[in-house]
């Protein structure tokens, strides 16, 4: 419940109201607690069936729902609590999958980035402007989201044969990486989008190669670091691959829809749904009402 999970995240949107520097302490400490508390009974975890796939279930719904309701919100404040929801879901499904470096990695990554943007959410007008890669309001076809996923696929693919990563041992790992695949698919439509230039597709692949690289490097490195102290990534059983997959299925078509939103923004059923959506589908209120708050 501290680390606001669906359906009982629905406190944190709600204690928006405190001074943005308390926000930024309570989102990049407090929240925490969830996910490394399954860390440090890693071993204990690492002996169930049923409770890896159960935190792969309830993490992933939590970081679906919460990030398609980010992108939705008219609030900074409320706009980036909703990202730590989607962030501690995360969290919780990297725990599932058994690939314990990541995700601490992801804590303390996620920790200085979250405390970061509370602290200088003021500026963000500033930060929009100064995008480097802009994703532009043109038309978007499927060729070229095609294109953007098989280019972001390949480079993931060969850095991690570079890197030696084992298909078999490390699937929970490329599993999670998946992730990664499909930001920088985003990356690359952004910068293909429009009139050919090169700059700016030389740019994006500069980036795109350089969030893999890290993703693969850092967590090497915590690997190497708390290996002592976290289970050895094994092969996942059949729960786990099923589960996962279809967590990643809907990550994929939820991206896949982002893409096209452009195009859709004017639909009227767009606009209802957008409703909804930026109301968290009510399911807050449904919950009060379950438990008689």
């Amino acid at each position: 419940m501290k680390s606001a999970q669906f359906p009982t995240h629905g406190w944190l949107i709600e204690v928006m109201e405190t001074p943005t520097p308390v926000s930024a302490l309570l989102h990049a400490g407090l929240l925490n607690a969830g996910p490394f508390l399954i860390i440090r009974m890693a071993f204990v975890m690492d002996q169930s069936t049923f409770a890896p796939i159960l935190l792969i279930c309830v993490g992933g719904v939590t970081t679906l729902f919460a990030s398609v309701s980010y992108l939705t919100q008219t609030s900074v404040k409320t706009a980036l609590g909703y990202s730590s929801v989607g962030h501690m879901g995360f969290s919780l499904l990297a725990c599932g999958l058994g690939v314990y470096p990541a995700d601490m990695l992801h804590l303390v990554a996620y920790s200085f980035y979250k405390s970061h943007a509370f602290l200088s959410s003021g500026g963000v007008i500033d930060l929009v402007k100064g995008s480097k890669v802009k994703n532009e309001n043109r038309s978007v076809g499927l060729i070229k989201v095609g294109l953007s996923i098989v280019m972001a696929l390949a480079l993931y693919t060969l850095f991690a044969l570079i890197w030696g990563i084992d298909p078999v041992q490390e699937l929970s790992l490329l599993a999670i990486g998946a992730v990664i695949v499909m930001g920088v698919s985003r990356l690359i439509v952004a910068a293909i989008v429009g009139k050919w230039r090169s700059g700016l597709m030389v740019y994006a692949m500069i980036l795109a190669l350089l969030v893999t690289v890290a993703f693969f490097s850092l967590e090497s490195a915590t690997s190497y670091l708390i290996s002592s102290q976290v289970p050895y990534l094994t092969m996942p059983g059949w729960g786990k691959i099923w589960a996962a997959s279809l967590i990643l299925l809907s990550f994929g078509l939820a991206v896949f829809i982002q893409t096209f939103s452009p195009q859709l923004s004017e639909k009227p059923y767009f606009h209802a749904l957008a409703i909804h959506v930026r109301n968290g589908f009510y399911t807050n209120a449904l919950f009060d009402r379950i438990i008689g708050a």
